[in-house]
């Protein structure tokens, strides 16, 4: 993971024992160093959007990530400016960073240094999609977007902390603005956090809350008709041909979609798209169908059972373990994929913002609801109080943004996040229009895929009327003459499939119950969990190796929770090894 990193200089940080981010992301291409009495920081990145580092006798202002509305910020503030870093500048120096950062749409986050106050100044985009980091505890400071970099500073408390234990093996991921480091924490979405150097003091606020978005009062269908204009401006926002952006396919919809509105918008461009998994499932079965109604050329992409678990260590531990190893498909394709494209466009949560992905967890009774304790408790038990449900950035009466900020942000972002050190990632679901808009509509919208069926189904029907998704099931279908001949040739073809005249569509793209069953990863797996002497033992009374043996016996599947109980020993031993070395 690419971004800034920095520390107040004192008795413990000093510029001896800075952490070498080099060593943590080989692969950046643009590195700026920066250092003073007070402060010292760098900036590690791809700069694929030339932020040049602004460092003059007043501010130090770095950047990383990409400002999609730059237009409507220079009309909004009359203001002629058009690049990132000066933006921010400007705002500043006008008291104005509030009311800019509220405005600005884009996925970033950034460090100003005021050098004559000594105040330093981080910022998050409006929904936290790239993380940074922060250290603060009696006076010291640090920040930095790779959990490495707080390990490897000597003198940092790292303490575990227990309650990101017990969630990470309940939910495969954290909750919040939780880290596996007690005082380590991610800054919140849609914040500028000020420390001040002088007097060590620290203060967050929100820019922007869900508090802003007002209830609409527009119909489905004009709701279907405001979505499917909104969501094509995101496309030509946030996708920029000159990075070769491409699509990672699936039997799902979102990047079903993705294609379908990039194909309308930028029709004289062929976006590379791929998709991954073991042979002859259903994603590369239906990714055929669909990449053929757009007319471009699948990257079929298998898996090797031989080593993905070995490829996913380093990713696990390069971004903080923010999710188990399971979670991490596709991260070992990451740097052939990243030769053909400088941009991905992902679906990410396209399902929840549209659709029933989110919703349907929901009892009807928490529909238009503000998030509170009770809804809280119904998603994560025990460990509601991570959610940060009291925040006032969910002060709005819908239960989604929780369930974004926390399931999505925590655990199917960080899986994005590590394609950063290869690519750009671009979310048009998470467009700043497109989500105050889905926020405004009343959850019942949602419920049942009823809008996105409607949008798809009105103006996209070639990719969605014919082509099931990975449950195998069409959004739409009439049993009229068509329905029952199709009905017949799938009996047919699952009766070849069974004779072995046809190769058998699988259904998952992953067989991780089987895979873990590979006797040399089986067997590393019980050396990893046997529990005593282990890290996890620390933390839990539960032998976790007496589940891996059940597993191996057939007695039950329970393929997730094993990735989940070795993921978090890795992490921990990967900790513990640090703090090792460091105190020797």
């Amino acid at each position: 993971m690419l971004g800034i990193s920095g520390f107040i200089i004192s008795d413990k940080f000093h510029l001896d024992n800075v952490p070498n981010i080099k060593q943590i992301n080989p692969d950046v291409k643009k590195i700026y160093k920066y250092a003073d009495s007070c402060l010292q920081a760098e900036h590690y990145s791809l700069n694929l959007f030339n932020n040049e580092c602004i460092d003059n006798e007043n501010f130090l202002i770095m950047v990383e990530g990409c400002c999609y509305n730059p237009d409507e910020l220079k009309q909004l503030f009359s203001t002629n400016i058009s690049q990132f870093p000066e933006f921010i500048l400007w705002a500043y120096k006008n008291n104005q960073l509030k009311n800019f950062l509220n405005k600005m749409d884009g996925c970033f986050h950034g460090v100003l240094y005021d050098k004559g106050t000594k105040r330093i100044i981080l910022f998050s985009d409006r929904y936290g999609m790239n993380p940074l980091y922060y250290y603060c505890k009696n006076g010291e400071f640090a920040f930095s977007p790779v959990i490495d970099y707080f390990l490897k500073l000597e003198s940092i408390d790292k303490e575990v902390d227990e309650q990101s234990f017990g969630c990470f093996l309940k939910f495969g991921h954290l909750l919040g603005n939780n880290t596996w480091l007690k005082n380590v924490k991610s800054i919140k979405p849609a914040t500028i956090l000020t420390f001040d150097t002088t007097n060590k003091n620290m203060v967050q606020e929100y820019y922007w809350t869900f508090a802003e978005v007002k209830k609409s009062d527009l119909s489905l269908d004009e709701a279907v008709d405001r979505v499917y204009n909104l969501f094509k401006n995101a496309i030509k926002k946030q996708v920029n041909i000159n990075l070769k952006p491409c699509i990672g396919l699936s039997a799902g919809y979102d990047s079903r979609l993705i294609l379908a509105a990039m194909r309308e918008v930028i029709p004289e461009y062929k976006p590379y798209t791929y998709t991954f998994g073991v042979k002859n499932c259903r994603d590369i079965h239906t990714a055929k169908k669909v990449a053929k109604i757009a007319g471009v050329e699948l990257d079929e992409l298998i898996f090797n059972f031989d080593d993905w678990f070995e490829k996913r260590i380093d990713k696990l531990c390069g971004f903080g373990c923010a999710h188990q190893i399971l979670d991490l498909h596709g991260c070992e394709f990451q740097e052939y994929i990243s030769k053909k494209s400088q941009c991905m466009v992902s679906g990410y949560l396209g399902d929840t913002v549209l659709g029933d992905g989110y919703i349907s967890s929901f009892p009807k009774e928490y529909f238009n609801r503000r998030p509170d304790k009770e809804i809280a408790m119904q998603q994560w038990g025990k460990h509601y109080m991570l959610s940060n449900y009291q925040d006032e950035y969910f002060n709005i009466e819908n239960p989604l943004p929780l369930r974004w900020m926390n399931r999505g942000k925590n655990c199917i972002n960080m899986s994005l996040t590590i394609c950063y050190a290869y690519m750009n990632i671009a979310h048009p679901f998470f467009d700043n229009k497109l989500i105050e808009l889905i926020s405004s509509l009343p959850n019942e919208y949602l419920d049942k895929h009823l809008l996105y069926k409607k949008l798809v189904l009105k103006y996209y029907p070639k990719y969605f009327k014919t082509i099931p998704r990975n449950s195998g099931k069409l959004f739409f279908f009439r049993k009229d003459f068509k329905y029952r001949i199709n009905k017949i040739k799938n009996i047919i073809r699952k009766k070849m499939e069974k004779c072995h005249i046809l190769p058998e569509i699988v259904a998952n793209y992953t067989d991780y119950d089987s895979w873990i069953k590979v006797p040399s990863l089986s067997k590393y797996l019980c050396d990893l969990l046997n529990y005593e002497g282990s890290q996890y033992s620390k933390y839990t009374s539960c032998d976790k190796q007496k589940l891996l043996l059940s597993h191996l016996k057939g007695e039950v599947n329970a393929a997730s929770d094993i990735l989940s109980i070795a993921s978090a020993e890795i992490y921990l031993r990967h900790i513990a090894d640090i703090s090792k070395k460091g105190n020797q």
